[in-house]
């Protein structure tokens, strides 16, 4: 089962599109865009290998 989903992005030369359609001042930049909706019935979710937390964790005492 899947519910909504979303992911972050960077707006690559959308600002000023985006700004003229959302209606936002020239004073607010837009810096993330975060989209959301439910996935296509045929989606798939790629398997990620995660390193562990022991392999990033650095604990000083």
């Amino acid at each position: 089962y899947a519910g909504l989903v979303t992911l972050t992005s960077t707006p690559l030369n959308c600002g000023p599109a985006l700004r003229s359609l959302l209606q936002r001042p020239l004073s607010e930049k837009l810096c993330l865009l975060l989209p959301v909706g439910y996935p296509a019935s045929d989606a798939t979710i790629p398997k990620l290998h995660r390193k562990s937390i022991s392999d990033i964790l650095i604990e000083y005492h």
